[in-house]
């Protein structure tokens, strides 16, 4: 498992600069941390497992720091995006004052003990995501991928460090794989308002990936609960279904008080989701370039 307390990292000259204050406007996720979550709540074990048909995702935490949980998603989704603007796995976070104003948490004493708390987390944490699929003649085609940071130095593990100090982080070479080879773009806007309520986060980036995957003009359908139903998609569990739409109805409200744009509508114990149109990012265009052109033909994001 990486290091969070790596020795200093030189950084290649895509490196992307601390950002200023709320400069973000798009985001973007690795595919299968969109549809295999982060617990929402603190988890006691060193590993977390999210199964969902042939995906998996296994999180492993350094005993010291724990498994990311809550909002350290947030870290992990500034780790993609800083990686995609600068088109290169060494990325800068920025400071600690820069990633509270993109992380939309008011820079008090409280909120960066917390973002310290969460760098160790995620900066310690190994993921692993496979795929538990069979090729046309039944042999097993398992697709599995380490990713973690390959090392980092942070402000909150320096002594005496200041707190604007730049936090220079590598991904690891499978994390900036598995980041090529299928994203989610989305409104960064949704990480700022959604700070406080990480499985409306989830929800939102959820149907994000969904909506933009649809057919223009075409709209999909999911029961809210059963075995292929919206709350285990999004790994929850509420004992009674009428808790469940109560809980989506309230996401709701909150994510169209900041996005225009949203499609997913709630109809009796069903969820429908129309078509979106994918979020463009000047900032991404030589990322998509590069992927685009070793990506081979008939494939996509």
């Amino acid at each position: 498992m990486p290091s969070a307390a790596a020795s200093p990292l030189p950084l290649g000259q895509g490196a992307a600069p601390a950002a200023a204050k709320g400069s973000l406007r798009v985001g973007f996720a690795v595919r299968a941390l969109v549809f295999g979550t982060l617990p929402v709540r603190p988890f006691r074990s060193t590993t977390w497992t999210r199964r969902l048909g042939p995906s998996e995702v296994q999180v492993f935490g350094a005993p010291e720091y724990g498994v990311p949980f809550g909002f350290d998603r947030a870290l992990l989704l500034l780790a993609c995006t800083r990686a995609v603007h600068a088109n290169s796995p060494e990325i800068e976070f920025g400071s600690a004052f820069a990633m509270l104003s993109e992380l939309g948490l008011p820079p008090d004493g409280r909120n960066y003990e917390r973002l310290g708390q969460r760098l160790l987390r995620v900066c310690n944490a190994a993921l692993i995501v496979r795929q538990h699929l069979r090729t046309p003649e039944g042999r097993p085609a398992q697709r599995s991928a380490l990713l973690c940071f390959d090392s980092a130095r942070l402000w909150c593990e320096q002594q005496d460090a200041p707190r604007g100090t730049p936090n220079p982080a590598r991904l690891s070479a499978d994390f900036w794989r598995e980041l090529r080879r299928s994203f989610v773009a989305f409104p960064w806007e949704a990480v700022r308002q959604l700070s406080d309520s990480p499985a409306n986060l989830d929800f939102y980036l959820w149907t994000v990936a969904r909506a933009c995957a649809i057919r223009p003009g075409g709209m999909t359908a999911i029961p809210l609960v059963g075995a292929a139903g919206l709350m285990r998609q999004l790994g929850l569990a509420y004992r009674q279904p009428r808790d469940f739409r109560l809980k989506v109805r309230g996401w709701l409200r909150r994510i169209r008080a900041f996005d225009d744009q949203w499609t997913g509508e709630l109809a009796g114990d069903t969820y429908v989701i129309g078509y979106r149109e994918p979020e463009h990012d000047p900032a991404a265009l030589p990322f998509l370039k590069d992927v685009r052109s070793s990506r081979p033909l008939g494939t996509r994001a």
